[in-house]
């Protein structure tokens, strides 16, 4: 396969990139006596700020955690609402708890068992039901969220005792408050929300979840496979494609370890998306009214561009992926640091650039003979997508003897109006920044 070093730079936010945003909640130790400690929670907290900073480009300023005595009922609604202060329409917004869940009295009449599903704050306590985070509490946070771009990734659970097996304690994630357990008999904290939100559960309703075995560290079970995962894969790959190989893994060391014990992660809602909603980082371009010297905003019909990262360190991969409304021909061009602009689609492993209406065309593919790998110079670039209904006029002359055809210095707005006859087209670019690493 030929690596291509193309000079290319990381998608940054012009108006057109989206925010992400999370909030991440460890909590190990609690107030109440008869709370069992859960060694690892913190240290499960810190693996999803790496992969959310590290893999999906969140920014570190945009990240809260939580851990412990910082993780009250109080702490969590407070840094709740700063969430939905802050995100707005079209961002990416990620909320994670690792802890104890327990069940407590119905407090509204909309449980048929008779109990609600609750998180565990640090503070949580019988005797103070305002202490209590209820399924139906979050689910009113989550709703006001102006986003649906929304993934709730719960590693704890809300049924269960803990039992031994081989001499050691299994430390299961659900705290006994004393009031009468009942199986749950819905999907926890997720029959309110709508839309494009994504949860991931540790377990299904009626199962315990685990931590780890000490000879295996500190944390829990589904979060350190979860994180095994989310290293391993692409980082446009989809929920379905990551939970399809979480769970096996999940229930091969539950079964293995702890004495056929059972415990199979779930995933509600939008599976297709991609992982963290890694390809809203570029919303679809909004119609604008198009000028003759404001070529980059035309759109005669639906064209949508996305990229496989939010933003790219040198000696990272890209991959662009197309979405057009009608039968088309495309063009991509991308203009670097330095002004320097280049074709890159089509090119000399790729010259049919003819598209479907409807279809997602990758570039490179899956079985592509080449790679475009980020190289310098490193600062903002520009990505153009040119969509025409008729093929480019001097598509005939472009015989690919370079990999990428480049234009110099010739200003971009120039460029990508090549061989655009009396057509309808669309325009679609965004910005992005390279760093090195």
């Amino acid at each position: 396969m030929k690596r291509l070093m193309i000079l290319l730079i990381v998608l940054l936010p012009l108006k057109a990139l989206a925010a992400n945003y999370a909030l991440l909640v460890g909590i190990e130790t609690y107030q109440q006596s008869g709370i069992n400690s859960l060694p690892g929670c913190a240290n499960d907290a810190e693996l999803m700020r790496r992969t959310l900073t590290e893999k999906f480009g969140f920014p570190t300023e945009n990240i809260e955690i939580l851990l412990n005595d910082q993780a009250t009922y109080r702490d969590i609604e407070t840094a709740f609402q700063r969430l939905i202060n802050r995100a707005q329409s079209g961002d990416v917004v990620t909320f994670y708890y690792s802890g104890h869940g327990t069940q407590v009295p119905d407090n509204n009449g909309d449980e048929a068992d008779g109990v609600d599903e609750a998180l565990c704050p640090t503070d949580i306590s019988r005797a103070n039901p305002d202490s209590w985070l209820r399924d139906d509490t979050l689910a009113a946070w989550l709703a006001q969220l102006r986003t649906d771009n929304v993934t709730v990734i719960l590693d704890s659970c809300f049924s269960g005792t803990a039992t031994r097996s081989e001499g050691e304690p299994l430390r299961a994630k659900f705290a006994d408050l004393g009031f009468r357990p009942m199986p749950p008999t819905k999907g926890v904290f997720f029959e309110k929300k709508a839309g494009e939100h994504v949860l991931l559960s540790a377990g299904t309703a009626d199962q315990v979840s685990y931590m780890l075995r000490k000879a295996d560290g500190r944390g829990s079970v589904f979060t350190a496979f979860l994180y095994d995962v989310l290293t391993e894969v692409a980082s446009d790959a989809t929920y379905n494609v990551v939970m399809n190989q979480v769970a096996p893994r999940v229930q091969a060391y539950v079964a293995e370890y702890f004495g056929g014990h059972e415990q199979t992660p779930q995933l509600e809602g939008n599976g297709s998306a991609s992982v963290f909603f890694a390809s809203a980082a570029l919303i679809e371009p909004q119609p604008q009214p198009s000028a003759p010297e404001d070529i980059t905003n035309r759109r005669d019909f639906p064209l949508t561009l996305m990229l496989n990262q939010p933003e790219y360190y040198e000696g990272d991969l890209m991959t662009v992926t197309i979405k057009v409304g009608r039968d088309c021909y495309i063009r991509i061009y991308v203009m670097n640091a330095e002004g320097v602009t280049m074709q890159i689609f089509p090119n000399t492993w790729l010259p049919d650039n003819f598209v479907y209406a409807g279809q997602a065309m990758r570039i490179p593919g899956d079985n592509a003979s080449f790679e475009l790998a980020i190289t310098p110079p490193f600062g903002r670039e520009t990505i153009c997508v040119v969509a025409s209904t008729t093929q480019f006029s001097d598509a005939s002359i472009q015989d690919f003897q370079q990999p990428f055809q480049s234009f110099g210095a010739e200003p971009l707005e120039r460029v990508i109006m090549r061989g655009v006859e009396r057509s309808e087209v669309s325009v679609a670019t965004a910005q992005y920044d390279i760093k090195p690493r």
